[in-house]
């Protein structure tokens, strides 16, 4: 028998065409019980889509690149299970875990065809009550009824009567708020349960539109009301961005508000981290306490390309800025100059600003350069000269949000050249509204996301 034992999950995730009329998303949903901990739809048509794949005489076809890069075996089995899967819908497939148990159910369109293809390839089918059940495999099973599938172990299968059951008393359907984020409009949408310790969910929402991935987290109560981070975060301090180099590839910020609760934080960490760890813990909440106000990091190539490929503070500069307390940002200040002095570092004054050129801690790092001082009330430090004013494109993107991040490698960059990229990349999250939004793009490319990321991985 062929190996659709570890390819079928693929293939009804995202390998799917739809055919005919099928059932909707509430439907697929009332069979999920409100017990279950983790939910996703998928739409896989849109994956494939974007992936490049074409529809010619019926069937889908996969693109060149993809192509050549899998063994023929693969092809043609890939070749099968796209001709299998067309009997099933794929604009909504629903994949959900309850009680230690994953389940992939789907509408299937076309239950002849959906059959003969599995016996063909060595599935064997019998009754269950009032399912019939597929077998292929060590342990991998496909319970049909009233034209829906639900693929799943033996076990999975056995429990699946009790769990439709319980989801016709309490359907996942029925939770609002949870529902709506998993029909949203997307490739890749999902909800996980924070039960016991809370009766939130995390949800997301993934949506592939040409050459752009864009996606939302947030976290919600059962009717879908948005977690307050308000009392936690604060806007990013844009002055802050100003001093960030020009030529900044990656840039993280984060608005800490006062009486942010680090105390619960300690104590949420304590156990999964070991004991020794203890005591840097206890060091690290210390000094993170004394936060109150933007933290933000900035680093940038300071070299070309190939030595960019060696990740080291001698090829990449970094610029961090920190807002504490005055009587923690000079106390930090002291302590570092009183630890560069130690080590038998020269340290200078240059305006408002420390320097010194590291030298006999590490051949690799002498001649590093290192400023440290307080600037507009932050703790700074840089492995380059800081300066405001400083024209980036950072600042407008994290301007006004309590978190931001920016990734951005450009077309033909060194960067780029050092790491053997056929594309840049661009990357965004940001906090907005309490919920945490992202884009992903490569950059010199306008083919779509997937089809991009499919020749980025053939070349790697």
């Amino acid at each position: 028998m062929k190996k659709i034992s570890t390819l079928l999950l693929t293939v009804i995730a995202l390998l799917g065409i739809t055919t005919g009329c099928s059932k909707d998303e509430d439907t697929l949903l009332r069979t999920v019980p409100d017990s279950a901990s983790l939910i996703a739809k998928i739409d896989a048509e849109q994956i494939l889509k974007n992936a490049g794949f074409q529809v010619k005489d019926g069937k889908y076809v996969m693109p060149a690149q993809l192509e050549k890069s899998i063994s023929q075996v693969d092809k043609k089995e890939t070749e099968a299970l796209l001709a299998g899967a067309r009997t099933i819908d794929a604009h909504s497939i629903v994949v959900f875990e309850c009680k230690n148990i994953r389940y992939c159910t789907f509408a299937i369109t076309d239950e002849e065809n959906f059959v003969q293809y599995f016996e063909s390839q060595g599935a064997t089918k019998s009754k269950s009550g009032d399912f019939e059940v597929l077998s292929f495999g060590h342990n991998d099973r496909i319970a049909m009824r009233d034209g829906q599938g639900w693929y799943s172990t033996s076990r999975g299968v056995d429990q699946l009567p009790d769990i439709l059951k319980e989801a016709k008393k309490q359907p996942l359907a029925d939770m609002n708020g949870v529902r709506e984020w998993l029909e949203k409009d997307g490739a890749f949408n999902c909800a996980y349960s924070l039960a016991p310790l809370s009766s939130n969910w995390v949800v997301a929402n993934t949506v592939l539109k040409d050459n752009v991935l864009s996606f939302s987290v947030t976290s919600i109560d059962k009717g879908g009301k948005t977690l307050e981070s308000s009392k936690m975060l604060e806007p990013i301090n844009s002055a802050v961005l100003g001093y960030f180099p020009a030529n900044t590839q990656l840039a993280v910020a984060l608005g800490i508000a006062k009486g942010f609760p680090w105390s619960d934080i300690k104590t949420a960490a304590a156990p999964f981290v070991g004991y020794q760890a203890l005591g840097f813990l206890e060091l690290a909440m210390s000094q993170m306490s004394q936060i109150d106000g933007t933290v933000a990091l900035a680093i940038s190539p300071a070299a070309g390309a190939p030595a960019l490929a060696d990740i080291s503070l001698k090829t990449w500069d970094f610029t961090l800025f920190v807002h504490q307390t005055q009587e923690a940002v000079n106390s930090n200040i002291q302590s570092l100059l009183d630890m560069a002095q130690t080590m038998g570092q020269r340290v200078e004054r240059v305006g408002d600003l420390y320097h010194t050129t590291l030298a006999g801690l590490d051949p690799q790092l002498n001649g590093l350069d290192v400023w440290i001082g307080n600037v507009d009330g932050y703790l700074a430090i840089s492995t380059r000269e800081i300066q405001p004013g400083q024209n980036n494109a950072v600042a407008p993107t994290m301007s006004g949000k309590p978190f931001s991040l920016y990734l951005d490698i450009p077309y033909q960059s060194e960067t780029m050249k050092a790491f053997g990229l056929p594309y840049g990349f661009n990357l965004t999250l940001q906090l907005s509204d309490n919920i945490l939004e992202g884009k992903a793009r490569f950059n010199g490319s306008n083919s779509a996301f997937l089809s991009t990321l499919t020749e980025v991985l053939s070349q790697l």
